[in-house]
């Protein structure tokens, strides 16, 4: 992952917007997602919730921290992505994830959120499903 100088100012300015109310963020992405996706819900029961949202938050930040390094995003997220796997966390929900976040980001960025402000996080978060389905299918992850 390497995203562009523009995107990577926007993507830490959007998150210096939610920083301080990121629990809630993280709180509403679970929320939002298993009310869309209640399907997914068993998956999830099988860890501890605030354990899980905790690497949530996690895995968020070091998509904005790392943004420029590549190689250290992909080892915080490597292990998050083989825990997914042994979770039964299939590729394809990656995208739903990805669109309910984008959702929630917009809502608690709010008049910081734009087009611009969507795609770098739209990228990042792609890079970083990336990152965590390649880790849990044995591809090379760093």
């Amino acid at each position: 992952m390497l995203l562009g100088s523009n995107e990577e100012r926007l993507l830490q300015n959007s998150f210096s917007v939610i920083e301080d109310n990121f629990s809630d963020v993280v709180d509403a992405f679970y929320e939002e997602f298993f009310r869309r996706h209640p399907e997914y819900a068993g998956l999830f029961k099988k860890g501890n919730a605030d354990a899980r949202k905790k690497q949530m938050a996690r895995a968020l930040v070091n998509v904005v921290k790392y943004a420029s390094e590549p190689q250290k995003l992909r080892t915080s997220l490597a292990r998050l992505g083989r825990q997914h796997g042994q979770m039964g966390v299939k590729a394809v929900y990656y995208n739903q994830m990805i669109e309910v976040m984008l959702d929630v980001l917009a809502v608690f960025c709010g008049r910081y959120w734009n087009e611009q402000v969507r795609a770098a996080w739209h990228h990042a978060l792609l890079d970083g499903a990336k990152i965590m389905i390649m880790a849990y299918r044995g591809g090379k992850t760093g």
